[in-house]
Protein backbone atom coordinates (compact mmCIF):
# COMPACT_ATOMS: atom_id res chain seq x y z
CA UNK A 1 0.00 0.00 0.00
CA UNK A 2 3.03 2.53 0.99
CA UNK A 3 4.80 1.85 -2.48
CA UNK A 4 1.55 2.28 -3.99
CA UNK A 5 0.82 5.30 -2.31
CA UNK A 6 3.81 6.78 -2.93
CA UNK A 7 4.04 6.21 -6.58
CA UNK A 8 0.43 7.79 -6.55
CA UNK A 9 1.76 10.42 -5.37
CA UNK A 10 -0.78 10.08 -2.56
CA UNK A 11 -0.53 11.42 0.74
CA UNK A 12 0.97 8.98 3.57
CA UNK A 13 -0.78 9.64 6.32
CA UNK A 14 -4.62 8.82 7.24
CA UNK A 15 -7.20 11.69 8.10
CA UNK A 16 -7.49 12.10 11.68
CA UNK A 17 -11.13 13.36 11.61
CA UNK A 18 -13.38 11.61 9.85
CA UNK A 19 -17.00 12.42 9.37
CA UNK A 20 -18.14 8.41 9.26
CA UNK A 21 -22.16 7.55 8.50
CA UNK A 22 -21.54 3.79 8.89
CA UNK A 23 -19.94 2.34 11.40
CA UNK A 24 -17.82 -0.64 9.58
CA UNK A 25 -15.51 1.60 7.61
CA UNK A 26 -11.98 1.69 9.77
CA UNK A 27 -9.91 4.09 8.32
CA UNK A 28 -6.78 3.24 9.86
CA UNK A 29 -7.20 -0.79 8.85
CA UNK A 30 -8.26 0.34 5.21
CA UNK A 31 -5.08 2.75 5.23
CA UNK A 32 -2.69 -0.20 5.91
CA UNK A 33 -4.29 -2.70 3.89
CA UNK A 34 -2.00 -4.66 1.49
CA UNK A 35 -4.83 -5.54 -1.22
CA UNK A 36 -5.07 -1.94 -2.29
CA UNK A 37 -5.63 -1.64 -6.10
CA UNK A 38 -5.45 1.77 -8.30
CA UNK A 39 -8.55 2.14 -10.24
CA UNK A 40 -7.75 5.68 -11.85
CA UNK A 41 -5.41 7.94 -11.80
CA UNK A 42 -5.44 11.78 -12.92
CA UNK A 43 -3.33 14.61 -12.28
CA UNK A 44 -6.21 16.02 -9.54
CA UNK A 45 -7.56 13.28 -8.54
CA UNK A 46 -7.05 9.30 -7.66
CA UNK A 47 -9.29 6.44 -7.50
CA UNK A 48 -8.59 3.65 -4.84
CA UNK A 49 -10.15 0.22 -3.76
CA UNK A 50 -9.59 -1.54 -0.85
CA UNK A 51 -12.13 -4.23 1.70
CA UNK A 52 -15.18 -3.77 -0.59
CA UNK A 53 -14.67 0.27 -0.42
CA UNK A 54 -13.50 3.03 -2.89
CA UNK A 55 -11.84 6.27 -1.92
CA UNK A 56 -11.40 8.81 -3.95
CA UNK A 57 -9.10 11.49 -3.45
CA UNK A 58 -8.98 14.82 -4.52
CA UNK A 59 -6.26 17.70 -4.68
CA UNK A 60 -7.42 20.70 -3.60
CA UNK A 61 -4.95 22.78 -1.61
CA UNK A 62 -5.04 24.17 1.70
CA UNK A 63 -6.97 27.73 0.58
CA UNK A 64 -9.30 26.54 -2.39
CA UNK A 65 -10.64 23.73 -0.17
CA UNK A 66 -12.62 26.37 1.58
CA UNK A 67 -14.22 27.27 -1.38
CA UNK A 68 -14.79 24.80 -3.23
CA UNK A 69 -14.41 21.10 -2.15
CA UNK A 70 -15.33 18.66 -4.39
CA UNK A 71 -15.26 15.74 -1.93
CA UNK A 72 -17.60 17.35 0.17
CA UNK A 73 -19.52 18.33 -3.23
CA UNK A 74 -19.87 14.25 -4.02
CA UNK A 75 -19.88 13.35 -0.46
CA UNK A 76 -23.46 15.37 0.03
CA UNK A 77 -24.80 14.87 -2.95
CA UNK A 78 -24.32 10.71 -1.98
CA UNK A 79 -26.40 11.23 0.87
CA UNK A 80 -29.26 12.50 -0.89
CA UNK A 81 -29.21 10.23 -4.00
CA UNK A 82 -28.45 7.36 -1.87
CA UNK A 83 -31.73 7.96 -0.30
CA UNK A 84 -33.46 7.31 -3.54
CA UNK A 85 -31.38 4.28 -4.33
CA UNK A 86 -30.08 6.21 -7.34
CA UNK A 87 -26.48 5.77 -6.13
CA UNK A 88 -23.79 3.51 -4.30
CA UNK A 89 -24.00 4.14 -0.45
CA UNK A 90 -21.59 6.84 1.08
CA UNK A 91 -19.39 5.79 3.24
CA UNK A 92 -17.01 8.80 5.23
CA UNK A 93 -15.74 11.81 4.34
CA UNK A 94 -12.31 13.24 5.60
CA UNK A 95 -9.47 15.66 4.63
CA UNK A 96 -5.78 16.26 5.15
CA UNK A 97 -2.69 18.39 3.89
CA UNK A 98 -4.50 19.35 0.53
CA UNK A 99 -6.22 16.61 -0.14
CA UNK A 100 -9.66 15.27 0.42
CA UNK A 101 -11.03 12.24 0.43
CA UNK A 102 -14.77 10.21 -0.22
CA UNK A 103 -15.57 6.67 0.23
CA UNK A 104 -18.33 4.82 -0.88
CA UNK A 105 -19.21 1.01 -0.63
CA UNK A 106 -18.13 -0.94 -3.28
CA UNK A 107 -21.45 -2.63 -4.86
CA UNK A 108 -21.91 -5.84 -7.04
CA UNK A 109 -22.54 -4.70 -10.80
CA UNK A 110 -20.33 -3.81 -13.44
CA UNK A 111 -20.18 -0.47 -15.16
CA UNK A 112 -22.59 -0.33 -18.43
CA UNK A 113 -19.40 0.29 -20.93
CA UNK A 114 -18.06 -3.92 -19.86
CA UNK A 115 -22.18 -5.04 -19.56
CA UNK A 116 -22.39 -3.53 -22.84
CA UNK A 117 -18.81 -4.51 -24.58
CA UNK A 118 -19.23 -8.51 -23.09
CA UNK A 119 -23.09 -9.12 -22.50
CA UNK A 120 -25.62 -7.23 -24.54
CA UNK A 121 -25.29 -8.78 -28.06
CA UNK A 122 -26.08 -12.13 -26.50
CA UNK A 123 -29.13 -10.61 -24.80
CA UNK A 124 -32.59 -10.85 -26.70
CA UNK A 125 -35.19 -8.64 -27.63
CA UNK A 126 -37.34 -9.16 -24.81
CA UNK A 127 -34.30 -8.52 -22.38
CA UNK A 128 -33.48 -5.35 -24.52
CA UNK A 129 -37.01 -3.88 -24.25
CA UNK A 130 -36.86 -4.63 -20.37
CA UNK A 131 -33.19 -2.61 -19.81
CA UNK A 132 -34.36 0.11 -21.84
CA UNK A 133 -38.16 0.28 -19.95
CA UNK A 134 -35.44 0.65 -16.71
CA UNK A 135 -33.10 2.58 -17.99
CA UNK A 136 -35.96 5.33 -18.91
CA UNK A 137 -37.21 4.99 -15.20
CA UNK A 138 -33.71 5.65 -13.99
CA UNK A 139 -33.68 8.99 -16.28
CA UNK A 140 -36.89 9.86 -14.74
CA UNK A 141 -35.90 9.05 -11.32
CA UNK A 142 -33.08 11.01 -11.15
CA UNK A 143 -34.93 14.05 -13.18
CA UNK A 144 -37.54 13.73 -10.26
CA UNK A 145 -34.80 14.12 -7.27
CA UNK A 146 -33.15 17.38 -9.85
CA UNK A 147 -30.33 15.39 -10.52
CA UNK A 148 -28.46 16.75 -13.87
CA UNK A 149 -24.92 15.13 -14.94
CA UNK A 150 -22.68 16.75 -17.36
CA UNK A 151 -20.56 13.58 -17.16
CA UNK A 152 -22.78 11.20 -18.16
CA UNK A 153 -20.95 8.49 -19.67
CA UNK A 154 -20.96 4.83 -19.62
CA UNK A 155 -18.21 4.41 -17.45
CA UNK A 156 -19.84 5.94 -14.44
CA UNK A 157 -23.35 4.05 -14.59
CA UNK A 158 -23.34 0.73 -12.69
CA UNK A 159 -25.61 -2.04 -13.91
CA UNK A 160 -26.64 -4.98 -12.23
CA UNK A 161 -28.36 -7.44 -14.77
CA UNK A 162 -29.99 -9.58 -12.01
CA UNK A 163 -32.36 -6.73 -10.73
CA UNK A 164 -31.99 -4.92 -13.58
CA UNK A 165 -30.96 -2.05 -11.56
CA UNK A 166 -28.30 1.91 -12.44
CA UNK A 167 -26.86 3.68 -10.11
CA UNK A 168 -24.81 6.41 -11.27
CA UNK A 169 -21.45 7.48 -9.03
CA UNK A 170 -18.52 9.75 -9.85
CA UNK A 171 -20.70 12.80 -8.89
CA UNK A 172 -18.34 15.61 -8.39
CA UNK A 173 -19.38 17.59 -11.42
CA UNK A 174 -23.32 16.86 -11.14
CA UNK A 175 -25.92 19.49 -9.77
CA UNK A 176 -28.63 18.95 -7.68
CA UNK A 177 -31.13 21.14 -7.80
CA UNK A 178 -34.31 21.91 -4.82
CA UNK A 179 -37.36 20.75 -7.53
CA UNK A 180 -37.46 18.33 -10.64
CA UNK A 181 -35.82 19.34 -13.29
CA UNK A 182 -37.65 21.31 -16.11
CA UNK A 183 -38.65 20.07 -19.77
CA UNK A 184 -35.72 22.27 -20.90
CA UNK A 185 -32.86 20.61 -18.63
CA UNK A 186 -34.51 17.35 -19.15
CA UNK A 187 -34.00 17.45 -22.84
CA UNK A 188 -30.79 18.99 -22.53
CA UNK A 189 -29.99 15.88 -19.90
CA UNK A 190 -31.26 13.59 -22.65
CA UNK A 191 -28.65 15.26 -24.61
CA UNK A 192 -25.85 14.31 -22.31
CA UNK A 193 -26.70 10.87 -21.55
CA UNK A 194 -26.97 10.23 -25.43
CA UNK A 195 -23.62 10.38 -26.96
CA UNK A 196 -22.09 7.11 -25.38
CA UNK A 197 -25.16 4.86 -26.73
CA UNK A 198 -24.72 6.29 -30.19
CA UNK A 199 -22.36 4.07 -31.19
CA UNK A 200 -23.04 0.99 -29.70
CA UNK A 201 -27.02 1.00 -29.46
CA UNK A 202 -29.10 0.62 -32.12
CA UNK A 203 -31.65 3.05 -33.17
CA UNK A 204 -34.51 1.24 -32.90
CA UNK A 205 -33.36 0.62 -29.11
CA UNK A 206 -32.83 4.44 -28.77
CA UNK A 207 -36.54 5.04 -30.15
CA UNK A 208 -37.50 2.49 -27.79
CA UNK A 209 -36.04 3.88 -24.91
CA UNK A 210 -37.09 7.29 -25.69
CA UNK A 211 -40.88 5.95 -26.06
CA UNK A 212 -40.34 4.90 -22.53
CA UNK A 213 -39.71 8.23 -21.70
CA UNK A 214 -43.23 9.89 -23.50
CA UNK A 215 -44.91 9.51 -20.15
CA UNK A 216 -42.21 11.98 -18.48
CA UNK A 217 -41.20 13.91 -21.21
CA UNK A 218 -44.47 14.35 -23.48
CA UNK A 219 -42.24 16.98 -26.20
CA UNK A 220 -40.56 13.64 -27.33
CA UNK A 221 -43.56 12.75 -29.19
CA UNK A 222 -42.56 15.50 -31.58
CA UNK A 223 -39.89 14.87 -33.97
CA UNK A 224 -38.26 17.78 -34.27
CA UNK A 225 -37.84 17.58 -30.50
CA UNK A 226 -36.22 14.47 -30.73
CA UNK A 227 -33.94 15.87 -33.83
CA UNK A 228 -32.71 19.05 -31.83
CA UNK A 229 -31.71 16.25 -28.76
CA UNK A 230 -29.58 14.21 -30.97
CA UNK A 231 -28.09 17.54 -32.86
CA UNK A 232 -27.46 18.65 -29.37
CA UNK A 233 -25.56 15.19 -28.51
CA UNK A 234 -23.86 15.28 -31.50
CA UNK A 235 -22.49 19.08 -31.37
CA UNK A 236 -20.99 17.76 -27.50
CA UNK A 237 -19.48 14.59 -28.73
CA UNK A 238 -17.53 16.71 -31.70
CA UNK A 239 -16.59 18.97 -29.06
CA UNK A 240 -15.32 16.06 -26.99
CA UNK A 241 -13.55 14.38 -29.45
CA UNK A 242 -11.78 18.05 -30.49
CA UNK A 243 -10.36 18.20 -26.89
CA UNK A 244 -9.59 14.40 -26.35
CA UNK A 245 -8.59 12.96 -29.23
CA UNK A 246 -5.77 15.09 -30.35
CA UNK A 247 -4.25 14.30 -27.19
CA UNK A 248 -5.02 10.35 -27.49
CA UNK A 249 -3.65 10.74 -30.70
CA UNK A 250 -0.34 12.35 -30.00
CA UNK A 251 0.27 9.60 -27.10
CA UNK A 252 -0.37 6.65 -29.88
CA UNK A 253 2.16 7.29 -32.27
CA UNK A 254 6.07 8.12 -32.92
CA UNK A 255 7.23 10.36 -34.25
CA UNK A 256 10.83 10.96 -34.89
CA UNK A 257 12.74 13.63 -37.04
CA UNK A 258 16.24 13.24 -38.27
CA UNK A 259 18.22 14.91 -40.97
CA UNK A 260 14.69 17.10 -42.38
CA UNK A 261 13.00 13.49 -43.00
CA UNK A 262 9.87 12.72 -40.95
CA UNK A 263 8.94 9.73 -39.58
CA UNK A 264 5.43 8.69 -37.77
CA UNK A 265 4.64 5.17 -36.90
CA UNK A 266 2.66 3.24 -34.25
CA UNK A 267 4.09 0.74 -31.39
CA UNK A 268 2.02 -1.75 -33.25
CA UNK A 269 3.57 -1.05 -36.87
CA UNK A 270 6.68 -3.93 -37.94
CA UNK A 271 10.01 -2.80 -38.31
CA UNK A 272 10.38 -4.30 -41.59
CA UNK A 273 7.40 -1.78 -42.97
CA UNK A 274 8.68 0.77 -41.72
CA UNK A 275 12.19 -0.01 -43.22
CA UNK A 276 10.88 -0.64 -46.84
CA UNK A 277 9.29 2.72 -46.20
CA UNK A 278 12.23 4.46 -45.95
CA UNK A 279 13.82 2.30 -48.65
CA UNK A 280 11.45 4.11 -50.85
CA UNK A 281 11.90 7.55 -49.71
CA UNK A 282 16.00 6.69 -51.00
CA UNK A 283 15.28 5.02 -53.95
CA UNK A 284 11.61 4.63 -54.91
CA UNK A 285 12.16 3.00 -58.33
CA UNK A 286 14.14 0.20 -57.02
CA UNK A 287 11.31 -0.86 -54.81
CA UNK A 288 8.60 -0.04 -57.33
CA UNK A 289 10.51 -2.85 -59.67
CA UNK A 290 9.55 -5.19 -57.22
CA UNK A 291 5.57 -4.19 -56.42
CA UNK A 292 2.34 -4.11 -58.05
CA UNK A 293 1.62 -0.69 -59.16
CA UNK A 294 -2.14 0.12 -58.30
CA UNK A 295 -2.41 3.28 -59.59
CA UNK A 296 -0.21 5.82 -61.07
CA UNK A 297 -1.62 9.31 -61.20
CA UNK A 298 -0.51 12.72 -61.55
CA UNK A 299 -0.49 13.62 -57.97
CA UNK A 300 -0.61 10.06 -56.45
CA UNK A 301 1.08 6.76 -56.87
CA UNK A 302 -0.74 3.27 -55.21
CA UNK A 303 1.24 0.17 -54.95
CA UNK A 304 1.07 -3.21 -53.02
CA UNK A 305 3.76 -3.71 -50.58
CA UNK A 306 5.19 -7.07 -49.73
CA UNK A 307 7.12 -7.30 -46.83
CA UNK A 308 8.25 -10.71 -44.78
CA UNK A 309 5.57 -8.98 -41.94
CA UNK A 310 2.73 -9.01 -44.76
CA UNK A 311 1.28 -7.02 -47.19
CA UNK A 312 0.71 -3.34 -46.88
CA UNK A 313 -0.80 -0.84 -49.04
CA UNK A 314 1.46 1.99 -49.93
CA UNK A 315 0.16 5.34 -50.66
CA UNK A 316 2.75 7.87 -52.20
CA UNK A 317 2.56 11.91 -53.12
CA UNK A 318 4.40 14.07 -55.76
CA UNK A 319 4.83 17.26 -56.60
CA UNK A 320 3.01 18.03 -60.37
CA UNK A 321 5.00 21.61 -60.87
CA UNK A 322 7.34 24.57 -59.03
CA UNK A 323 4.07 26.14 -57.82
CA UNK A 324 3.07 22.61 -56.01
CA UNK A 325 6.18 22.05 -54.82
CA UNK A 326 6.29 26.26 -53.52
CA UNK A 327 2.83 25.20 -51.73
CA UNK A 328 4.23 22.31 -49.55
CA UNK A 329 6.68 25.13 -48.08
CA UNK A 330 3.78 26.85 -47.23
CA UNK A 331 1.41 24.59 -45.92
CA UNK A 332 1.04 21.05 -43.71
CA UNK A 333 2.80 18.53 -46.16
CA UNK A 334 -0.14 15.97 -47.24
CA UNK A 335 1.17 12.43 -46.14
CA UNK A 336 1.62 14.42 -42.16
CA UNK A 337 -2.11 15.75 -43.02
CA UNK A 338 -3.44 12.79 -44.07
CA UNK A 339 -2.37 10.79 -41.03
CA UNK A 340 -3.68 13.10 -38.74
CA UNK A 341 -7.06 12.97 -40.41
CA UNK A 342 -7.25 8.90 -40.64
CA UNK A 343 -6.91 8.74 -37.01
CA UNK A 344 -8.84 11.39 -36.10
CA UNK A 345 -11.78 9.83 -38.19
CA UNK A 346 -10.93 6.37 -36.36
CA UNK A 347 -11.35 8.20 -33.21
CA UNK A 348 -14.62 9.47 -34.02
CA UNK A 349 -16.14 5.92 -34.38
CA UNK A 350 -16.01 5.40 -37.97
CA UNK A 351 -15.48 3.09 -40.74
CA UNK A 352 -11.68 3.54 -41.51
CA UNK A 353 -8.32 1.69 -41.81
CA UNK A 354 -5.55 4.04 -39.95
CA UNK A 355 -2.07 4.00 -41.91
CA UNK A 356 0.76 2.30 -39.72
CA UNK A 357 3.51 4.77 -40.53
CA UNK A 358 3.62 7.95 -42.39
CA UNK A 359 7.06 9.49 -44.07
CA UNK A 360 7.70 13.03 -45.26
CA UNK A 361 11.07 14.35 -46.91
CA UNK A 362 12.28 17.82 -46.70
CA UNK A 363 12.68 18.37 -50.38
CA UNK A 364 9.30 19.16 -51.71
CA UNK A 365 10.90 19.04 -55.49
CA UNK A 366 11.71 15.44 -55.03
CA UNK A 367 9.83 12.73 -57.05
CA UNK A 368 8.14 11.48 -53.79
CA UNK A 369 7.74 13.83 -50.76
CA UNK A 370 5.78 11.79 -48.95
CA UNK A 371 4.40 8.54 -48.16
CA UNK A 372 1.92 6.28 -46.23
CA UNK A 373 1.34 2.68 -45.49
CA UNK A 374 -1.69 0.90 -44.95
CA UNK A 375 -2.90 -2.33 -43.60
CA UNK A 376 -3.38 -4.43 -46.69
CA UNK A 377 -6.73 -5.40 -47.65
CA UNK A 378 -8.43 -7.39 -50.35
CA UNK A 379 -11.74 -6.38 -49.78
CA UNK A 380 -11.02 -3.01 -50.64
CA UNK A 381 -10.53 -3.68 -54.22
CA UNK A 382 -12.35 -0.91 -56.53
CA UNK A 383 -13.75 -4.82 -58.74
CA UNK A 384 -15.20 -6.51 -55.18
CA UNK A 385 -17.13 -2.97 -54.85
CA UNK A 386 -18.78 -2.79 -58.18
CA UNK A 387 -19.16 -6.43 -58.82
CA UNK A 388 -22.08 -6.15 -55.49
CA UNK A 389 -23.22 -3.34 -56.51
CA UNK A 390 -24.08 -4.29 -60.23
CA UNK A 391 -25.73 -7.97 -58.66
CA UNK A 392 -27.50 -5.80 -55.90
CA UNK A 393 -29.01 -2.53 -57.16
CA UNK A 394 -30.94 -3.67 -60.25
CA UNK A 395 -33.15 -5.83 -57.27
CA UNK A 396 -35.32 -3.30 -55.75
CA UNK A 397 -35.28 -4.82 -52.37
CA UNK A 398 -31.33 -5.30 -51.65
CA UNK A 399 -31.15 -2.02 -53.47
CA UNK A 400 -33.30 -0.50 -50.64
CA UNK A 401 -31.30 -1.79 -48.31
CA UNK A 402 -27.82 -0.81 -49.91
CA UNK A 403 -29.32 2.95 -50.58
CA UNK A 404 -30.64 3.24 -46.52
CA UNK A 405 -27.50 2.10 -45.39
CA UNK A 406 -24.77 4.56 -47.61
CA UNK A 407 -27.35 7.41 -46.57
CA UNK A 408 -27.10 6.90 -43.05
CA UNK A 409 -23.37 6.10 -42.62
CA UNK A 410 -22.33 9.46 -44.79
CA UNK A 411 -25.02 11.41 -42.32
CA UNK A 412 -23.70 9.81 -39.27
CA UNK A 413 -20.62 11.16 -41.06
CA UNK A 414 -21.58 14.60 -41.90
CA UNK A 415 -22.97 14.85 -37.86
CA UNK A 416 -19.24 13.52 -37.06
CA UNK A 417 -18.27 17.07 -38.41
CA UNK A 418 -16.44 14.84 -41.67
CA UNK A 419 -17.08 16.77 -45.20
CA UNK A 420 -15.68 14.09 -47.29
CA UNK A 421 -15.23 15.91 -50.54
CA UNK A 422 -15.00 12.84 -53.21
CA UNK A 423 -17.37 10.91 -51.64
CA UNK A 424 -17.95 8.30 -54.82
CA UNK A 425 -19.17 4.73 -54.16
CA UNK A 426 -15.34 3.30 -55.35
CA UNK A 427 -14.28 5.07 -52.25
CA UNK A 428 -16.66 3.12 -50.17
CA UNK A 429 -16.24 -0.51 -49.49
CA UNK A 430 -19.32 -2.52 -48.48
CA UNK A 431 -20.38 -5.91 -46.75
CA UNK A 432 -22.12 -8.62 -48.69
CA UNK A 433 -25.03 -7.56 -46.29
CA UNK A 434 -24.92 -3.59 -47.51
CA UNK A 435 -23.60 -2.32 -44.90
CA UNK A 436 -20.44 -0.33 -45.50
CA UNK A 437 -17.42 -1.90 -44.03
CA UNK A 438 -14.83 1.08 -45.34
CA UNK A 439 -14.18 4.71 -46.10
CA UNK A 440 -10.86 5.22 -47.78
CA UNK A 441 -9.03 7.79 -50.11
CA UNK A 442 -9.30 10.70 -47.36
CA UNK A 443 -7.23 13.32 -49.45
CA UNK A 444 -9.95 15.93 -49.90
CA UNK A 445 -11.27 14.90 -46.44
CA UNK A 446 -12.17 18.31 -44.06
CA UNK A 447 -12.69 18.14 -40.10
CA UNK A 448 -15.27 20.76 -38.99
CA UNK A 449 -17.29 22.06 -36.25
CA UNK A 450 -20.75 21.69 -38.44
CA UNK A 451 -21.82 20.84 -41.84
CA UNK A 452 -23.37 23.28 -43.93
CA UNK A 453 -26.05 22.38 -45.96
CA UNK A 454 -24.12 22.85 -49.64
CA UNK A 455 -21.15 20.32 -48.54
CA UNK A 456 -23.86 18.00 -47.33
CA UNK A 457 -25.37 17.95 -51.00
CA UNK A 458 -22.14 17.71 -52.74
CA UNK A 459 -21.37 14.68 -50.82
CA UNK A 460 -24.94 13.39 -52.01
CA UNK A 461 -24.64 14.27 -55.44
CA UNK A 462 -21.19 13.16 -55.27
CA UNK A 463 -22.45 9.60 -54.75
CA UNK A 464 -25.49 9.76 -56.20
CA UNK A 465 -23.40 9.97 -59.75
CA UNK A 466 -21.01 7.49 -59.17
CA UNK A 467 -24.18 5.10 -58.46
CA UNK A 468 -25.81 6.14 -61.50
CA UNK A 469 -22.83 5.95 -63.97
CA UNK A 470 -22.24 2.49 -62.40
CA UNK A 471 -25.40 0.80 -63.90
CA UNK A 472 -25.09 3.15 -66.66
CA UNK A 473 -28.20 2.25 -69.30
CA UNK A 474 -29.57 -0.83 -66.87
CA UNK A 475 -30.46 1.45 -64.41
CA UNK A 476 -34.26 3.06 -64.10
CA UNK A 477 -33.88 7.13 -64.12
CA UNK A 478 -32.93 8.34 -61.26
CA UNK A 479 -34.24 6.65 -58.81
CA UNK A 480 -31.32 5.75 -56.97
CA UNK A 481 -30.95 9.24 -56.66
CA UNK A 482 -34.49 9.57 -55.06
CA UNK A 483 -33.97 6.49 -53.02
CA UNK A 484 -30.77 7.68 -51.39
CA UNK A 485 -32.14 11.75 -50.80
CA UNK A 486 -35.48 10.12 -49.42
CA UNK A 487 -32.83 7.85 -46.96
CA UNK A 488 -30.62 10.57 -45.85
CA UNK A 489 -34.18 13.15 -45.48
CA UNK A 490 -35.92 10.98 -43.62
CA UNK A 491 -32.46 11.31 -40.84
CA UNK A 492 -31.57 14.85 -41.62
CA UNK A 493 -35.00 16.69 -40.04
CA UNK A 494 -34.25 20.43 -41.03
CA UNK A 495 -34.51 18.78 -45.07
CA UNK A 496 -38.30 17.65 -44.96
CA UNK A 497 -40.55 20.44 -45.29
CA UNK A 498 -39.23 20.95 -48.90
CA UNK A 499 -38.64 17.49 -49.89
CA UNK A 500 -40.08 17.16 -52.86
CA UNK A 501 -38.85 20.72 -54.59
CA UNK A 502 -35.17 20.03 -52.95
CA UNK A 503 -35.21 16.38 -54.54
CA UNK A 504 -35.40 17.49 -58.47
CA UNK A 505 -32.73 20.40 -57.22
CA UNK A 506 -30.64 17.45 -56.28
CA UNK A 507 -31.56 15.10 -59.59
CA UNK A 508 -30.65 18.10 -62.15
CA UNK A 509 -27.22 18.50 -60.07
CA UNK A 510 -26.38 14.90 -60.21
CA UNK A 511 -27.06 15.36 -63.80
CA UNK A 512 -24.99 18.40 -64.27
CA UNK A 513 -22.39 16.01 -62.39
CA UNK A 514 -22.63 13.22 -64.66
CA UNK A 515 -22.41 15.59 -67.92
CA UNK A 516 -19.42 17.44 -66.80
CA UNK A 517 -17.89 13.73 -66.08
CA UNK A 518 -18.74 12.20 -69.38
CA UNK A 519 -17.58 15.23 -71.19
CA UNK A 520 -14.25 15.22 -69.45
CA UNK A 521 -13.80 11.34 -69.92
CA UNK A 522 -14.49 12.15 -73.44
CA UNK A 523 -11.87 15.27 -73.47
CA UNK A 524 -8.92 12.93 -71.88
CA UNK A 525 -9.83 10.07 -74.43
CA UNK A 526 -9.01 12.47 -77.29
CA UNK A 527 -5.93 13.60 -75.71
CA UNK A 528 -4.32 9.99 -75.64
CA UNK A 529 -5.06 9.91 -79.48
Amino acid sequence: MRALIASAPFPTDCPEHWHIIQHNFAPSSIWSDKNVTLVKKAPSRIVLRADGFYIKAFRTGILLRYLRDPALKEFNLAQILHSRRLTAPPVAFGSRNGWSYVVTKEIKGADLQTFIDTEWAQTNSWEHRRICQAFAEFLADLAASGFFQPDFHLNNILFNKKNCRFLIIDLHRAHLKSQPLSTKAMLNQLSWCLPPFIEVVTDTQILTCASFLKTTIPELADKATRFSVVQDSYRKMRRHWDKKNIRILRKRQIKQKKRGYILIRTSECPDDAVKQLRQFSHDPENLLSQCRILKNSRHTLCARLTCASGNFFLKAYRSSGNLKALSYCLREPKALKQWEIAWLMRLRQLPITPPCAALQRPNPWSKFYGALIFPWSSEAAEENTKKLLKNNLTSYQSREVILRNIAIEIWKMHQKGIFHGDCKITNFVLHPSGKVKEIFDLDSVKIKNNIGDRQRIKDLVCMCASLEKLLGKTREPWNISKSLLSFYISAHYPWQAGKSEMTNQFINSVEQRIRKSQSRSAHFRETLK
